[in-house]
């Protein structure tokens, strides 16, 4: 009995370096955020990884636009809640080396930790509330949730869009009248949300428009959030109501 434990426990250990190896060469991002040095990059005191030689005064400006997205999140989703590492990169080759050409933010939960890219052209508050903001929406789903499509993808982007409040995908107003396309043709698996999304950007403004229907359906942020935390729990949410969007 004794063997066959030892044995189990030798084949978890080595399934889970396995799978940190197959994660790490499908996204550099994690090595890189456990090994900044290895790919020219340099970790400050806060959490936050820049390039090799990025100035002083650079650094202070990033920090403290983080500080302002961390801050707007929480007041709209609730504290972080997870340590998280920010990689900035500030040209093309350290994109590159990184694999995420184009993307100007992207966030990736694993078991191993939580990593946010954020791209030379990406330094924005909007960008950096949208990535910060699938940060605390995973921590609250739970990894387990966010990877097997019950938090669907349409309402973790979506959701992520109304906290940047990125005017280029959502109107002026509350609620619902901030939809700038109907919800229609919405993903749910975030996989193929991703190819999706390289088509035909206009899947975040309807997105948003979705997220936000959901919200009012269930009766505000704060039970769209209790339906969030109550996936980690194995709960399913309820049927977004197109009907009811559609007619608006």
């Amino acid at each position: 009995m004794l063997a066959a434990l030892r044995r189990l426990a030798f084949a978890l250990v080595a399934l889970a370096v396995l799978g940190g190896a197959a994660l790490g060469f499908a996204y550099p991002l994690l090595p890189a955020a456990l090994c900044p040095a290895c790919f020219g990059l340099q970790a400050l005191d806060n959490g936050i990884v820049v390039q090799g030689g990025t100035s002083r005064a650079r650094q202070t400006e990033l920090a403290d636009l983080t500080a302002q997205a961390e801050a707007h999140v929480a007041a709209e989703l609730g504290p972080i809640g997870i340590a998280y590492r920010a990689i900035f990169c500030s040209d093309p080759d350290c994109a590159a080396r990184l694999r995420v050409q184009g993307a100007a933010g992207l966030t990736i939960s694993t078991p191993f930790g939580t990593v946010v890219y954020i791209a030379p052209h990406g330094a924005s508050q909007e960008i950096l509330r949208h990535e910060l903001a699938h940060v605390v929406i995973h921590h609250r789903a739970g990894l387990m949730a966010t990877l097997n499509g019950r938090l669907p993808a349409w309402l973790d982007e979506g959701l992520a869009v109304i906290v940047s409040d990125d005017p280029a995908h959502l109107r002026a107003g509350d609620s619902v009248a901030r939809c700038a396309a109907p919800p229609v043709r919405l993903v749910a698996n975030p996989f193929d949300f991703a190819r999706a999304a390289a088509l035909d950007p206009g899947i975040y403004t309807r997105s948003a428009c979705a997220a936000l229907h959901l919200e009012a359906q269930l009766g505000g942020r704060a039970a769209l959030l209790s339906a969030i935390d109550s996936l980690r729990d194995g709960a399913i949410l309820p049927d977004l109501d197109l009907t009811a969007a559609q007619a608006d």
